[in-house]
Parts: structure tokens; C-alpha cells; sequence
């Protein structure tokens, strides 16, 4: 996921949605680039992204407006206006072999094991057909 920061200079207005981006959590999630541009209060907006698949936005400012503190507001503007493909290519990580931390005697170890199994829900019913791709992790 990938933030574009509309009100900077072009050179340094793509902002990275990683675990290392993080620079600071005392009040939200801040995220910066390696040019100092950040933006913060991304969590609640991009639990809503990921809801909704999108994985680029385009922001005006430097920080994401709280709204009521949840990613609801977020997901129904979405869904109402819609998104518009790009002709980027998505990126994906996909883990496929045993991941382990230690630090001293502890370990940490996992093993990324997964199925995908297509589900429906209210098949033909008054609310309409509801269908998923679930990645089930074991």
C-alpha cells in the first residue's frame, strides 16, 4: 500500500504503508519516507483500503482526518464513489518457507500454510448474493 502526498514536491511524496515506515505511534500511526515526508492517522483509513482493495491513494495533506475512530466512514465513502483501476501492477508477498525470531531463549517460529476457499453467503435471498475468496491460515 503506498501513500502519494498531493501538497509535496514529486520527488519525495510517495510514502510506503510498511512496518519499518513507522516512525512514531505516541498519538497514531505516522509513517515517513527516507525524505522526511510523513502522514499520519493512517490506521483507521487503511484498514478501510484493505477492505476494500485498494492499495494507492492519493492524500492532501499531512495528516488523515480521525472521523469517529473507526474505518466505517472510510469504507461508506468508498463504496459510494467508487474506485477507478490503475495500469500498475500489484505487488505481493507471498511467505513460502518456515519464518523464525530468536531473541536469547525465546523463538518465535511460523509456518505460512494456507488454503483459499470460494463462500457464499444469501445465495439468491432478498439481501443479494454476497461472495468471498477466504484464505484460511493454519
Amino acid at each position: 500500500m503506498f501513500f502519494r502526498r498531493k501538497d509535496v514536491n514529486s520527488q519525495s511524496d510517495l510514502i510506503a504503508a510498511r512496518w519499518y515506515k513507522v516512525s512514531d505511534t505516541s498519538l497514531s500511526t505516522v509513517l515517513t519516507n527516507r525524505f522526511g515526508t510523513s502522514i499520519s492517522t493512517v490506521e483507521h483509513l487503511m484498514a478501510a483500503l484493505k477492505l476494500c482493495n485498494i492499495d494507492n491513494l492519493e492524500v492532501d495533506g499531512p495528516e488523515i482526518p480521525i472521523m469517529d475512530g473507526s474505518a466505517r466512514p472510510f469504507v461508506e465513502v468508498i463504496q459510494s464513489i467508487g474506485t477507478r483501476p490503475t495500469n500498475t501492477a500489484r505487488k505481493a508477498i507471498w511467505i513460502h518457507k518456515k519464518i523464525e525470531v530468536r531473541d536469547g531463549d525465546r523463538i518465535t517460529s511460523l509456518l505460512m500454510i494456507w488454503m483459499s476457499v470460494p463462500l457464499c453467503i444469501y445465495e439468491q435471498c432478498i439481501v443479494g448474493s454476497l461472495y468471498w475468496l477466504v484464505l484460511l491460515l493454519v
